[in-house]
């Protein structure tokens, strides 16, 4: 309970200290969610292998077309998927993958597809700690520590950590980008908190770290950078003068100042601004 009052508190304390020397007005703004439709068809596909982060041992068991491709009956009966329009037992585009079989020399199964699909995605945009890239129905994007279901559209853990893949950017504290920038972000001192406090929806998070000091005080300090992001963001390009006051290499708000005086003892109290 310590540690939640402390990040409370401390949210609240930098909201007024960031707003101190403006009485600027700012709107908040929203974004609408933009999801994708896929058409669902009723057969099933098998696969002959199993892969890391995947089914857990059992068969993938696909039986909607990827996000973004549409189903459609060939000229042998298949159920395929299209990257493009579907035109009678045509497609006006790319056949990706067909759900009536396994993988032949035509088309992949589109479990295969997705795996592979997958695999490149999550190389392009998942971060260390969850590294399983998947797509949910609406074809909405994420990554996550679980391994995924047998649907290959969420993970099998519905609990398990994950963030979004271009929602929001650097303004959701839930999404891919914040959780790797925050992955960076280094700790005052071992065994730190860190967390994205989200002070307006529309603007950039702000980084939080929580450490404990030499003295074993509990104390918290903000990222410069992402302070000074969600301060250009307010402020347009007049931030660096509305901030002007609040020196980043001497104010104790900064992880940096914080750490070299709290943990690192570097520096003395002539050297901080309190």
């Amino acid at each position: 309970m310590l540690v939640f009052e402390v990040l409370v508190f401390s949210a609240a304390i930098i909201v007024i200290y960031l707003y101190w020397s403006s009485s600027i007005d700012i709107s908040q703004g929203s974004k609408p969610e933009v999801r994708a439709n896929a058409k669902a068809t009723t057969k099933t596909t098998k696969t002959t292998k199993t892969i890391e982060g995947f089914s857990n041992g059992q068969l993938p068991n696909i039986s909607m077309c990827p996000s973004q491709s549409r189903s459609f009956v060939g000229k042998n009966g298949d159920d395929l998927c299209c990257d493009g329009n579907p035109a009678g037992t045509s497609c006006e585009g790319k056949i990706i993958c067909t759900l009536s079989s396994t993988s032949g020399k035509d088309h992949p199964s589109c479990a295969e597809y997705l795996e592979e699909y997958y695999r490149k995605k999550a190389r392009e945009v998942c971060i260390r700690s969850l590294p399983n890239y998947y797509e949910d129905t609406n074809g909405k994007g994420f990554c996550t520590n679980s391994r995924l279901n047998l649907e290959l559209n969420g993970p099998t853990n519905k609990n398990a950590d994950k963030c979004s893949v271009g929602d929001r950017g650097m303004t959701n504290p839930e999404s891919c980008d914040v959780k790797r920038e925050l992955e960076r972000m280094p700790c005052p001192s071992r065994n730190c908190k860190k967390i994205a406090l989200e002070e307006r929806r529309g603007l950039p998070v702000i980084f939080q770290a929580t450490f404990r000091d030499s003295s074993n005080i509990t104390r918290s300090c903000y990222d410069t950078n992402s302070v000074q992001n969600f301060w250009h963001s307010i402020f347009g390009e007049e931030w660096k003068s509305k901030t002007s006051h609040i020196n980043p290499d001497r104010n104790i708000m900064f992880c940096d100042v914080s750490k070299k005086y709290y943990v690192d003892k570097s520096i003395d109290k002539s050297q901080v601004d309190l």
